[in-house]
């Protein structure tokens, strides 16, 4: 979303005094990017010193009088106060932006958590399951931020016994919420907001044997002309032993199979 400038025809107003200007934008919907940010500066007349945290209320009145309340939860990050001015510069941004740089050096072992799981094989066990949607719970819950009740679930695993969480905690939820092709966002309620990364299908060119003129490889050598894949035993090692089994032609050993009802 681009940078939105506040509409100089309507009234600004806030809980932290008179707006003399703003400027406020939300990150953009980018690959590799799943927590979006909305942050920015508003000036305010006067002098003050809110403790970080605080949150700025932004409302708009229209010149035909409609009260609209700004969509989004804002939180001081910053105040920089010109006294020759007489105004204040906050730097402001929602729960993302005023917690990303929250790091504290922790790893994340998956046998701590109820969601762990061993997998047992033939040769033992392998290693412990380190779960996306629970690894995500966790980073959410040291940064204080609460999820939305009807988000979609984050279902992928990684099969390794821990993960370190030292580069920060939103930026390893980011990390999980892109690589799950969703993106998420604090609405207006202060709770996180999951949404999937929709890509539209669409019915586009495409050619036939009829439209080719040549083909040719990409590289060397040119494809082979056959592919022999040699295997030890049957996927399906009982269709032989079954009544409605046959083969094609004799010496074929491609298989037929035959519901049985000619």
């Amino acid at each position: 979303m681009p940078a939105a400038p506040v509409d100089v025809r309507a009234q600004v107003f806030s809980n932290l005094g008179t707006v003399i200007s703003g400027q406020l934008s939300d990150d953009p919907v980018a690959p590799g990017v799943g927590l979006l940010r909305t942050q920015g500066e508003v000036v305010i007349s006067g002098l003050i010193q809110p403790v970080k945290g605080t949150e700025l209320k932004l409302g708009v009145r229209s010149p035909g009088g409609r009260l609209t309340r700004f969509p989004r939860r804002l939180r001081v990050i910053k105040a920089d106060s010109d006294p020759i001015a007489n105004e204040t510069t906050l730097t402001v941004g929602c729960l993302l932006a005023l917690k990303w740089n929250y790091v504290v050096p922790e790893i994340y072992y998956a046998i701590d958590y109820p969601t762990w799981t061993p997998v047992d094989t033939a040769a033992g066990s392998t290693p412990n399951i380190c779960f996306l949607g629970s690894v995500l719970a966790v980073c959410l819950d040291r940064c204080s931020i609460t999820q939305a009740t009807n988000n979609p679930v984050v279902p992928w695993a990684k099969a390794i016994s821990s993960i370190d969480l030292s580069d920060g905690y939103l930026e390893i939820a980011s990390k999980i919420i892109a690589e799950s092709a969703m993106y998420g966002f604090i609405d207006a309620s202060e709770k996180l907001r999951l949404r999937r990364v929709l890509i539209p299908a669409s019915k586009g060119p495409f050619l036939t044997i009829n439209d080719t003129i040549t083909i040719e490889a990409i590289g060397n050598p040119p494809p082979p002309e056959q592919i022999t894949i040699s295997y030890g035993q049957s996927v399906w090692p009982t269709v032989e032993t079954s009544p409605n089994y046959k083969p094609k032609t004799p010496g074929d050993e491609a298989y037929t199979w035959n519901t049985g009802t000619n």
